[in-house]
């Protein structure tokens, strides 16, 4: 295995994935694991097939794609840099990669293989592993429902503008109306005066 700096070794310690381990766990887990790199466009994981391996990113970055369903497009998902894990949701569940994940820059990655964590001598590591997921997965829900919150509040805060603005906009219609009946009365005081003049002297006929 490559060998890593302090700067490096502190990074994997401190990542979500590797930061509830005991510091010989650590040890023990970075001498069971391998230093890899892959350069600018290097596929690591391939959406729908099965792999084996999890990697935690030391340096670079990469971006994960999904295919669209008619499976001739696919989307980039994001990017993730140092610190970041990839490929973590096998330690709980066997299935095929949902994503495709490909090198945007350099990247050096330590790569770990589930087969061996599942192995009876490193239990306790996959163990350790399972509850800092555990952990990366809540934290991740509780963002997602904050985010859900955050985006009602705003709906429902823009449906309260948009019943406002209405009211406005009506009472600004009846003001106008109020104005221009005002103008037309004022701008034809005369025609207006006669037609009162006119209403009161009329005396309708009572005769049978």
């Amino acid at each position: 295995m490559s060998e890593l700096t302090s700067k490096e070794r502190s990074l994997l310690k401190n990542s979500p994935l590797l930061q509830t381990l005991t510091e010989a766990d650590f040890e023990e887990l970075i001498n069971i694991s391998h230093v890899v790199t892959f350069n600018t466009g290097q596929t690591l994981l391939i959406e729908g097939e099965y792999s084996d391996d999890i990697y935690v990113i030391i340096l670079g970055q990469v971006n994960l794609y999904k295919k669209s369903s008619a499976g001739k497009k696919r989307s980039l998902i994001t990017t993730l840099s140092s610190g970041e894990s990839l490929g973590e949701m096998r330690l709980i569940k066997d299935q095929p990669c949902s994503l495709t994940v490909e090198a945007d820059t350099p990247v050096k990655l330590l790569r770990l293989s589930i087969q061996v964590l599942k192995s009876k001598p490193f239990q306790h590591l996959l163990n350790a592993l399972t509850l800092s997921l555990a952990k990366i997965l809540s934290a991740r829900l509780t963002s997602d429902n904050q985010l859900v919150s955050d985006k009602i509040v705003e709906r429902d805060k823009k449906s309260t503008q948009l019943w406002v603005s209405l009211i406005v906009i009506f009472a600004l219609i009846l003001f106008l109306l109020e104005v221009g009946l005002g103008l037309y009365y004022f701008l034809n005081t005369d025609d207006f005066c006669e037609l009162k003049i006119q209403h009161s002297n009329y005396i309708p006929n009572t005769r049978s």
